[in-house]
C-alpha cells in the first residue's frame, strides 16, 4: 500500500514520467500581414539533458521566419548563461537548433516542464480563416538535423507536438477609446478604472482601452489617458487619432471606428 501511494505521488508532483519527454510547438495567432511568435517548448522527463537538436519546418506560402530568439530557460541553461554551444541555423523552410549545454557536462536541464528552448518570430501570410502548422521535423540542414534530446550521453527520440498558426481577421480601432463612444475624454480613463478595480463592464475594445500600447490593461492606461487630457502628457499610442489595427494578438470584439 505504500508503495502504491507512493507512486502515485511521484505521478502527481514531478511532472512527466520518464521516457515521456516531449517537445511542442505553441500555437498563434494573426491579421494578414502581422507578426506573431510561437514557443517551443520542453517537458523532460527522461533525465539530466545535456543537449538537445531538432529543426522547426513551416510552408513557405503561408509564413515567413522573421527571427529566431532563445527561450527564455534557454538563455540560463548553462549556469546563467548561454549554452556553450549553439547553433541556429535558418533553412529554406525552416530553421534548426543543435545545444550542448556545458562541454564538460557542469550543467545540465533537470525534469520539468515548459521548458522554453527557443522563440521564432513568423510573418503571416495566409489569408483570414486559413491556418498552417509549424512542425518539428528532421529534415532541414546538411546533413539533416534530428530530433534528439542527450540525456546522461544517449541521445533519446522525443514525442512531437506540432503547432497552429491562424490567420484571423483584425479589428480596426481607436486607442483610447474605452467606452467606445468615439471619443477620447475623461469618461474613458474612468471607465477604465471601474473596468480595472470596480468590477466594471469590459470595454468594448478592449485594444482601445490600453493607451500606452503596452499588450495589457492596467492603471498606467488610465493614468495616461487623465494626463494627456488634463496636463498636456503623450498622446495615445497608435492607432490614434486615426482608425488603425496593430496586429495580434488582439483583444476587439466591436471595432469603436466611426
Amino acid at each position: 500500500m505504500r508503495l502504491l501511494t507512493l507512486l502515485l505521488a511521484l505521478f502527481i508532483f514531478t511532472g512527466p514520467l520518464p521516457g515521456q519527454s516531449i517537445l511542442t510547438v505553441t500555437d498563434g495567432s494573426g491579421a494578414q500581414g502581422s507578426s506573431t511568435s510561437l514557443s517551443i517548448l520542453l517537458d523532460n522527463g527522461d533525465g539530466e539533458v545535456q543537449g538537445w537538436s531538432f529543426g522547426a519546418c513551416h510552408d513557405t506560402a503561408a509564413l515567413t521566419l522573421e527571427t529566431i530568439e532563445l527561450g527564455s530557460t534557454a538563455a540560463i541553461v548553462n549556469n546563467g548563461d548561454e549554452p556553450a554551444f549553439l547553433a541556429l541555423n535558418t533553412e529554406i523552410g525552416g530553421f534548426t537548433m543543435g545545444v550542448v549545454i556545458n562541454l564538460f557536462g557542469a550543467a545540465t536541464l533537470p525534469l520539468g516542464a515548459d521548458y522554453e528552448l527557443v522563440r521564432p518570430s513568423y510573418q503571416i501570410l495566409g489569408a483570414a480563416g486559413s491556418s498552417t502548422t509549424v512542425d518539428l521535423c528532421s529534415t532541414l540542414g546538411s546533413p539533416p538535423v534530428s530530433i534528439t534530446i542527450v540525456v546522461e550521453g544517449s541521445s533519446l527520440a522525443p514525442a512531437t507536438e506540432s503547432g497552429t498558426m491562424t490567420t484571423v481577421t483584425a479589428v480596426s480601432f481607436i486607442r483610447s477609446d474605452s467606452n467606445g463612444d468615439g471619443y477620447t475624454d475623461l469618461a474613458d480613463g474612468i471607465w477604465t478604472l471601474r473596468y480595472l478595480f470596480l468590477g466594471g463592464v469590459v470595454p468594448p475594445c478592449v485594444d482601445s482601452a490600453d493607451f500606452n500600447g503596452s499588450g495589457a490593461v492596467d492603471t498606467a492606461d488610465a493614468v495616461g489617458t487623465f494626463l494627456y487630457l488634463l496636463l498636456e502628457g503623450p498622446a495615445p499610442s497608435a492607432p490614434f487619432p486615426g482608425c488603425g489595427n496593430v496586429g495580434l494578438p488582439q483583444d476587439c470584439a466591436v471595432s469603436n471606428c466611426p
